[in-house]
């Protein structure tokens, strides 16, 4: 093998260690001819096969053909472009040279599962045909078995005896491991010491639904080893889709529904390939770049004056994205600064001058509430951005707006643009905020950091107290003192100051403040206050902790419900889980993961025992990642399972959970998947519940909806209806189009107008042609709201009852709206149709006025349910529905 080393711009017979002119000319002849001799009139095709990275070059491995003959091109010839940038780094260009032999390190992994009994004896004499051609001194091979478990005949040897009888003792029966097989296979080659041209034969008829390995790691160990797969798939019955992927990944070939007479002279045809090392040229240079990037980048192969011909090929890879390399540049929002005409200027800022005051081409993102701040241009008066016209875009985004300079521009200073901004409803009410979302440069090595916090539209200082959960939980043992810390964050633009802290609802002798500070906070900044817990008794209660702050003329009231809950040590309860998981459709051939999040109710560590799949389908199930040994008190843990199948296939299994919670040991977690064929559509949204919360009564809000098409082929959109009591309320501002491209996603708007005070519910359903999944649904609600002042004149209700439940139907967990006309005790009592009660809630004295609280699903089936509030004053009920 010849490697040559040059510049592109040097002559190379000039170079130290490289041929003159002359004798490239001669060896190319030599090589020509060597092959076949060709036709002045043939045309040549070059193929780019595959493209490898390592950290700071890329290698190009390409053929170039003509009648089925290799044609190896000189130097001279080649011409490579990246991203339109020709290379003119120093690069390699090495190729098998005519007559020479390349020595293997190969492993045959083969199948014998019962299925494969009928073409066992071809799957033999193949193998066999195969080791004849190693040459007993270079080469080496190892023979791996496979059926319900992996048994390494033979490791790697050049002697062709051991490999025969290695071959010669299986026998068919069993189940199919073929991934595990695969990377017993890897493991095997990844023990050699010889710089050998490496393989893995993988032979199989079936899908593998057993293995503890999946097939994309078979890929990237393969790639990470250098190993080539050629894959051979027996029969319609053959893994179709997952072998092509393995061999098109690792720059090897794929021979799928192969009949059993044809088996010899596949392993034949991998064999010479191997030793003729495929016959592939190899180009390698050091990219044009001067930092790794996350971005595309096409590289374009050009060879001059093939048979009098130019002909070129093109393929693409992912630079390997590293933020080491790259220089930080914080984009950041100024202080809004407000005019005589009520109108706000929002100053967009960099930390860094930019070299020769060019400002390269970048995007970036900013988010507000539309419905509440119009966007008015920017500032004329202002010249940041010297030469700014239509080429240089501020649009309007679904959630706000994106600014896209498209071509380097002169800048003076670190100010990019003046937005104008105008508010649409008075700014005194509440104020509104504008957040920096996204942002990167295009070109060069700038990493763009965004600004952390809100820049806020308010025409005046004010505080603005946060929490961050809706419900603070005070768990304990029995006998334990425990600290709780709450982190208090003020979000607004002044100091805050505490003036008062309360607790409510709660025995003072259990809860206590371990420290009084902080005392103030400054703006959007954050302090902790630390709750003191001492276990006495074993309760389940609910108060609150009340904070009064005041700036100046500003005073407010912020509640912080609070869940007081202490067991006995001895207590064990299951954990709590989605008792049910869909995966939904899948392309037949493809795989998709699932997170379920178990948790531990019990105020001690829960011990897992073991998690095992069981049921009819339980081997086209996986657990891709088990759940910790144990859990601790009060934690969650994840438990990933993966669904994939080669057929269309209906599949139910469940996932048994055995732990240590006394009268309960096991829990189960039913699962239930179906696969389609790849030339279906199969339309899938990617958030179904979508909520429009606390809009106020007048004005509107946008939410964007995201329909994803999993399918082979475009999934045809016949229609969008809203349906339900409360549709009106709701309209399509921009529908999803007529079709969705196959594996492709698109967008829709959707808008909520609340018209008077209170929830509103719908449905919006999207029809497709598909002859088994015609439909996909979202589920929307959506609360308006008055203004303060209004808000505080709102009527109090004369009876308690519940206002509403949503979302209704819910598969995890639904909120109960209810109304009191008074400071009361209240309970939630959850009852089955039968009468028997599922599930109580005991949500202690509150005060008048709406309220809200949640109903997990947990241990619930599907089905219709009442829930009653309860209180002193009678009770009021409401209908729940826990869909499948």
């Amino acid at each position: 093998m010849y490697i040559i080393k040059m510049m592109k711009s040097v002559d190379p017979g000039l170079l130290q260690g490289t041929r003159s002119r002359a004798a490239w000319s001669k060896l190319s002849l030599a090589i020509v001819l060597f092959f076949a001799t060709v036709s002045a009139f043939s045309q040549p095709v070059l193929r780019i096969h595959r493209l490898s990275q390592d950290e700071t070059t890329t290698s190009v491995h390409w053929t170039l053909s003509s009648d089925d003959s290799v044609v190896i091109p000189t130097i001279d010839q080649l011409r490579v472009t990246e991203n339109d940038t020709s290379v003119i780094s120093l690069f390699d260009y090495s190729f098998p040279e005519p007559g020479v032999r390349y020595p293997m390190t190969a492993a045959l992994v083969l199948d014998k599962s019962g299925s494969m009994k009928p073409v066992l004896l071809s799957q033999k004499a193949a193998a066999h045909a195969f080791i004849d051609e190693l040459d007993g001194v270079q080469d080496e091979a190892a023979v791996v078995w496979f059926s319900s478990e992996v048994d390494v005949e033979q490791s790697l040897t050049t002697s062709q005896a051991l490999l025969h009888q290695a071959v010669d003792r299986a026998g068919a029966s069993g189940a199919t491991v073929a991934w595990d097989a695969a990377y017993a296979a890897l493991e095997e080659i990844r023990a050699t010491v010889r710089d050998n041209t490496r393989i893995l034969v993988l032979l199989t008829d079936s899908f593998d639904g057993s293995s503890s390995h999946a097939s994309y790691e078979i890929i990237a160990l393969a790639r990470q080893m250098n190993v080539r797969l050629f894959t051979i798939g027996v029969g319609p019955a053959g893994v179709q889709s997952q072998l092509q992927r393995m061999a098109d990944e690792t720059g090897g070939r794929a021979w799928l529904g192969a009949e059993p007479e044809n088996l010899r002279s596949i392993m034949l045809e991998i064999a010479r390939l191997t030793t003729r090392r495929f016959d592939e040229c190899e180009l390698t240079y050091i990219p044009p770049i001067s930092c790794l990037q996350n971005q595309h980048r096409s590289v374009r192969l050009t060879i001059d004056s093939v048979f009098g011909q130019t002909i070129s090929d093109t393929a693409g890879y992912f630079l390997p994205y590293d933020s080491t390399t790259l220089t930080p540049v914080r984009l950041a929002l100024g202080s809004a600064e407000f005019g005589e005409d009520g109108v706000a200027y929002l100053p967009l800022l960099t930390d860094m001058p930019f070299p020769q005051d060019t400002l390269p081409p970048f995007h970036c993102e900013l988010e507000f509430n539309k419905s509440a701040i119009e966007y008015l241009g920017l500032d004329p008066d202002t010249a940041v951005l010297l030469n700014w016209n239509d080429d240089n875009l501020v649009e309007p985004s679904y959630s706000g707006l994106r600014i896209s300079l498209t071509r380097p521009m002169p800048i003076r200073g670190n100010l990019l643009a003046r937005l104008r901004f105008g508010a649409q409803v008075a700014i005194a009410s509440s104020p509104f905020s504008v957040q920096l979302r996204s942002s990167h440069f295009e070109d060069g090595c700038l990493h763009p950091v965004q600004s952390s916090g809100y820049v806020y539209f308010t025409d005046e200082l004010s505080p603005e107290l946060d929490f961050p959960v809706d419900t603070m939980r005070l768990f304990a043992t029995l006998g334990d003192t425990v600290l709780h810390h709450i982190t208090l964050y003020n979000t607004g633009a002044a100091e805050l100051g505490i003036r008062n802290l309360n607790l409510a609802g709660l025995r003072e002798s259990d809860v206590v403040f371990h420290n009084v500070e902080p005392v103030y906070i400054p703006a959007r900044s954050s302090a902790i206050l630390t709750l003191k817990q001492t276990a006495r008794r074993v309760t389940d209660e609910r108060g609150n902790l009340w904070i009064d702050n005041n700036t100046g003329n500003i005073n407010s009231t912020h509640k912080l419900p609070l869940h007081l809950v202490v067991r006995e040590r001895t207590a064990a309860l299951p954990p709590e889980h989605l008792g049910f998981v869909n995966f939904g459709w899948i392309p037949m051939g493809d795989f998709r993961d699932t997170v379920i999040h178990v948790s531990n109710p019990n105020a001690h560590p829960l011990n897992i025992t073991q998690q095992i799949l069981r049921g009819r389908d339980a081997s086209l199930f996986q657990i891709v990642r088990y759940l910790a040994d144990e859990i601790p008190a009060f934690s969650t843990d994840s438990l990933v399972l993966r669904f994939g199948y080669f057929t269309t296939w209906s599949a139910a299994a469940f996932v048994e959970i055995q732990h240590d919670a006394g009268e309960y040991p096991a829990s189960a977690i039913q699962l239930r998947a179906e696969t389609a064929w790849p030339a279906w559509p199969i339309p899938r949204v990617e958030d179904r519940y979508i909520d429009f919360d606390d809009v106020i009564v007048g004005s509107f809000r946008d939410q964007s909806l995201i329909l994803h098409n999993d399918g082979g082929v475009a999934a045809k959109l016949l229609s969008m209806n809203l349906t339900d009591r409360d549709s009106a309320r709701f309209s399509i501002e921009t529908p999803f189009p007529s079709s969705i491209e196959a594996h492709g996603y698109e967008q829709s708007i959707l808008r909520f107008t609340p018209l008077i005070r209170g929830y509103a519910y719908a449905y919006l359903e999207c029809h497709f042609d598909h002859p088994y999944h015609p439909m996909v649904k979202y589920h929307l609600s959506g609360s308006g709201r008055i203004s303060t002042d209004a808000r505080a004149s709102a009527p109090v209700p004369d009876r308690p009852g519940i206002v509403a439940c949503y979302p209704n139907p819910f598969h995890t967990v639904t909120t109960v709206l209810y109304s009191l006309p008074r400071p009361m005790s209240v309970e939630l009592i959850v009852y089955d149709l039968l009468g028997r009660m599922a599930m109580k809630k005991y949500l202690g004295p509150l005060s008048a006025g709406e309220h809200a609280t949640t109903v997990k699903r947990g241990a619930l089936r599907p089905g219709v349910y009442v829930a009653v509030l309860r209180t002193a004053d009678g009770t009021s009920a409401g209908r729940i529905i826990v869909a499948e």
